[in-house]
């Protein structure tokens, strides 16, 4: 496009673009990045593996790659939706939020523990080695 002085404009449009980069397109594809690597090579992120759980298939197999990407836009959608995706697990038998459903996963604990058996433990742990009062 000429100017009035008879330069060449040099400005591409946006269509002219393959993507443009913003902070909001970062962010989303860092978290992508981040919860599809964890969930598809281990089954859990590093939060997970501190509650010690995993993320499988309904059928107790290891995620995929494209399994973790669903589950990513269940997240997404859930998010959307005011959180109500998140808040299902609450209701749902099999405790299984939006993003569960979608992807066909489940959580399930990694580690041999009933609730309160670790408090149990301490408790009775302590009244052993209490000294008994004379």
């Amino acid at each position: 496009m000429t100017n009035k002085t008879g330069t060449t404009n040099h400005h591409p449009s946006t269509s002219n673009r393959l993507f443009i980069i913003t902070p909001e397109g970062i962010n989303l594809a860092l978290t992508l990045s981040y919860f599809t690597f964890f969930l598809g090579s281990r089954g859990q992120t590093p939060g997970k593996m501190i509650m010690g759980v995993r993320v499988v298939t309904m059928e107790g197999e290891p995620l995929s790659f494209w399994r973790s990407v669903r589950r990513f836009i269940g997240y997404m959608l859930s998010f959307l939706a005011l959180y109500v995706g998140f808040l299902w697990i609450l209701v749902d038998n099999n405790r299984q939020g939006w993003h569960d459903k979608l992807a066909g996963t489940i959580v399930i604990y990694v580690w041999d523990a009933e609730p309160g058996k670790l408090y149990k433990a301490s408790v009775q742990q302590a009244q052993e080695n209490r000294a008994p009062n004379d």
